[in-house]
């Protein structure tokens, strides 16, 4: 099973196959908007990719997450688009994909989001949500990049090895068909996110390896928007331990240890790629938490 089998499948595989193109000021995004007849709630789910990620490598999650009752829009900019203006605090690759992010919302006519990233994605989420913490309920960051402390180009591309080393022996071990595809699907948007942006593609790797956004977890909190880390306790691209050191009970609302480290096949894969890897295990575990956290509101505003 390859990408195009991928694509083919299920209910709402028309929608990625065409995404919906937004003509944006400062460049085209592309946008994959499921809509289910009977929403649970009014409020959509926003989910950003990291590092050249794309909508289709977590398809099966997004359409998982679209049969429970959520309405999803996932972007796909791999390297965002023209910033109107720029923010000497944020480096300009990450500014690049906050500007892609909030004009998506307002094409949308989107008030309020809560947003699902992962890895790189914890940059320029954090940034357009401290931009405008008013259209943003919750963020759920996976494996987030940014709290581990320094770090270096160098030691980063080692971890990053390591992890897929240890991806590639988990899928060696039963990861099954449906996982072989999505690894497939990931690596070949890797490869054509890089190609189309080569320049840009280094930008963003600077930027994963020199920023740090705990002070900005905290400001988001301070702000009114609800911050949970998922994060798997295998991940070897940025290890939990480092993590554990860094992050702190001020800065969100709920830490999660997500995947078994002893088991060494299934459907559990708790490697830094793990959400999308396993999405039945890691969809539902989103909804959930999506809906504890929309019960926690509630019962603040009572």
């Amino acid at each position: 099973m390859g990408m195009e089998a991928m694509e083919r499948s299920g209910p709402w595989a028309e929608k990625f196959a065409h995404p919906e193109v937004l003509e944006l000021e400062g460049g085209k995004v592309e946008v994959v908007d499921l809509r289910p007849n009977n929403p649970k709630t009014a409020i959509p789910l926003v989910i950003e990719h990291g590092w050249v990620g794309q909508p289709a490598v977590s398809q099966r999650n997004s359409e998982m997450l679209a049969n429970m009752g959520r309405r999803i829009i996932a972007i796909n900019a791999p390297h965002g688009i023209k910033p109107s203006r720029e923010n000497p605090d944020i480096p300009m690759a990450e500014l690049r994909k906050a500007e892609a992010l909030t004009k998506t919302l307002d094409a949308k006519h989107i008030g309020k989001a809560d947003v699902f990233t992962h890895s790189e994605g914890a940059l320029f989420v954090t940034a357009a949500a401290l931009e405008q913490p008013e259209r943003v309920r919750s963020i759920i960051y996976f494996a987030p990049v940014g709290l581990i402390g320094p770090d270096s180009f160098l030691q980063l591309t080692k971890r990053f090895l390591a992890d897929q080393a240890e991806q590639k022996k988990q899928s060696r071990a039963g990861g099954g068909k449906e996982r072989a595809a999505i690894e497939w699907v990931a690596l070949q948007k890797a490869i054509g996110a890089m190609a189309a942006g080569p320049v840009q593609s280094i930008a963003e790797l600077r930027a994963i390896v020199t920023t740090q956004i705990e002070e900005n977890l905290k400001a988001l909190r301070e702000k009114g928007v609800k911050v949970i880390i998922m994060h798997p306790v295998n991940d070897k691209a940025f290890p939990m331990e480092r993590m554990q050191q860094m992050v702190k009970g001020n800065m969100v609302d709920g830490f999660l240890s997500v995947g078994d480290p002893k088991q060494s096949g299934g459907e559990i894969a708790d490697t830094h790629n793990a959400w999308f890897l396993s999405p039945r295990e890691y969809s539902a575990a989103i909804d959930s938490l999506l809906d504890t956290i929309e019960r926690n509101i509630a019962a603040e505003r009572a």
